[in-house]
Parts: C-alpha cells; structure tokens; sequence
C-alpha cells in the first residue's frame, strides 16, 4: 500500500469507500452531528477539514485502487479510515504503517470518546491514551 495526495473530490470519494457497508459508523461518529448516512459523514469530514485551515490529505492506495485516507495538520491525524474489505490485520497494520511514515516521529490524535473501535485500533498499533473524558480522547504516538 502507498499513499499519495488528494483532492478534496478524492477526499469525498475515499471516506466514501473507507466507511461503506460499516455498520456502525453512524453510531461512533460525532455526536454533536446529526448524520443518517455515509454520504452525510463525508460532508461532514470534508466541511470539517476545509474549516481547519492547513491539512494534508492522503489516499491510500492498494495496486493504484483507492481504499482509504487520512489526514494530518502539523503533528496531529485528524482523520483516517480504510474500506471494510480491507480491515485485515496486514492492511490495517500496512495503514498505521503509512501514516507512521508519513509523520516521521511523534504525533497525536483526539478520536471522540465513544469511538472504542478507532481508540483500540491506534492503541494496538502503539498509541497511548494521554487523556480520556466523555467526549474526548487523546492519544499520542511517540515514535
């Protein structure tokens, strides 16, 4: 897997593909958003990432077919996801892998409290949690 620069078109499109047929997307997302479907989170994501000023956005790519993204500002993920077909240990440790890369060092990211799949995945890949309340969760990677 590699990862290059998107668009935000691309973006759209590979939160798409990351969170299609995720059962319980929906119900670890926001909850200060009201969202009924993929569709509406990747708006969501997009509208998030243009209000936060300078990211860089990266698809993630299995034989040049796009499968998932994430996205950085300075040292924090702020968002990342990898099609339901490809949540295998090798592909999901291959997505850490490339983020870790890309990085080059330490970095954090804030996953909202509720979201236990996302905070056990990055805990598994090495992340620790720094700070937790109801809402939030802090992890930090240190390299």
């Amino acid at each position: 897997m590699i990862s290059k620069p998107i668009t935000y078109d691309q973006l759209e499109e590979a939160i798409k593909i990351s969170f299609k047929d995720d059962k319980f997307i929906i119900e670890l997302y926001d909850p200060n958003v009201e969202v009924s479907s993929v569709d509406d989170i990747a708006i969501d994501i997009v509208r998030k990432v243009k209000e936060h000023g300078k990211v860089q956005m990266k698809g993630v790519y299995d034989k040049n077919k796009l499968v998932g993204y994430f996205i950085r500002g300075g040292g924090m993920l702020i968002s990342f996801g990898i099609a339901v077909e490809y949540r295998l240990r090798q592909f999901k440790r291959g997505l850490f892998d490339i983020i870790k890369k890309d990085f080059k060092g330490m970095f954090i990211c804030f996953l909202w409290s509720k979201n236990v799949r996302g905070i056990r995945y990055l805990e598994k890949n090495g992340m620790k949690v720094m700070d937790s309340d109801r809402q939030l969760t802090k992890l930090i990677y240190n390299g």
